[in-house]
């Protein structure tokens, strides 16, 4: 079962971290993640492969889990439908306020 946590930021901002299910893809989540975080129900958002690819997201985060040693530090970062979203390979999807601009695609590893 996913669970939504409240915002716990250190920097003080206001962010929604929702964890997903071992079995629900990480595209999924950033759509959940978001729906929750803004309270916009799911069939309004934008399609989420107007700003990324689904396959290649889940390919990439879930790729790292698959291996015998993840990296909790990989993470996707982008903007989609006014939202700063973070997705981590550890089953984080973590979203906050945009800062108004559009966030280029981030991928980082250690």
């Amino acid at each position: 079962m996913s669970n939504h946590k409240p915002p716990s930021n250190d920097d003080g901002s206001t962010a929604t971290t929702y964890v997903r299910d071992r079995d629900e893809a990480p595209a999924q989540s950033v759509v959940e993640a978001v729906s929750t975080a803004t309270g916009t129900d799911l069939t309004d958002l934008d399609p989420l492969y107007e700003t990324i690819d689904p396959d290649a997201l889940n390919d990439l985060v879930q790729s790292n889990v698959e291996r015998d040693r993840p990296s909790p530090s990989v993470c996707i970062r982008f903007t989609y439908s006014g939202c700063l979203v973070t997705v981590y390979a550890d089953g984080r999807t973590v979203v906050g306020p945009s800062d108004g601009e559009s966030a280029p695609l981030d991928h980082q590893t250690p």
